[in-house]
């Protein structure tokens, strides 16, 4: 099985352009997520009850043991993403939405739910159309749950339909052999947001 996870992975990326355009990890802010911005600085009061993060995570808690879902894009960054974010994952009708157009500022929303593993962003990059989003699962070492989200800054994008392809590392061979087991697809759906397409007007 981990053979075969691995072999889809470098089969996903083995057609996609070497200058394809990266989005550095530090343009991205995240929870938890080595090497990104802290999304909390995005909050006046981030450890307070009642701000955004704090129910989004009350939100995605509610939802442990179901699957995931696609991730998403919003119009805007940062702050403005995260808005977006916040009405999407708490279940605010659409019409609140500000529309995706051409020539905005949008972002890709991706984020999992709680679970046994660190979801950290290792690769971010775009070739035109197409987006492709890499990350890796860490499992932890003790019982405690973690949950992740990331805000993807892509810049203005032109009208157009986009592919965001989301795919997850194979487990590192020192975490094999330590007897941590490969995470399969079916378990992964539980853990982590998944690909999706979206419309710029």
């Amino acid at each position: 099985m981990a053979r075969l996870f691995l072999a889809i992975v470098l089969a996903a990326f083995a057609d996609f352009p070497a200058t394809a355009e990266e989005i550095p990890l530090k343009e991205i802010w995240a929870l938890n997520m080595p090497g990104t911005r802290d999304i909390h600085e995005l909050e006046p009061k981030p450890d307070a009850d009642n701000s955004l993060m704090a129910i989004i995570g009350r939100a995605i808690n509610a939802r442990y043991g179901r699957k995931v879902g696609k991730a998403f894009a919003v119009a805007g960054t940062g702050r403005e993403a995260l808005d977006a974010a916040f009405r999407v994952i708490t279940g605010q009708p659409k019409w609140s939405l500000k529309p995706l157009r051409g020539g905005h500022e949008a972002s890709i929303v991706f984020f999992t739910h709680y679970s046994h593993y660190y979801v950290h962003l290792a690769r971010v990059a775009r070739d035109g159309n197409a987006i492709r989003v890499e990350y890796e699962l860490t499992p932890h070492h003790t019982d405690d749950l973690t949950s992740h989200i990331a805000l993807i800054p892509l810049g203005p994008l032109p009208a157009g339909v986009y592919e965001v392809n989301i795919i997850g590392k194979s487990m590192s061979k020192k975490l094999i052999d330590k007897g941590f087991e490969e995470v399969d697809d079916e378990r992964r759906e539980l853990i982590v947001s998944s690909s999706f397409e979206f419309e710029v007007d």
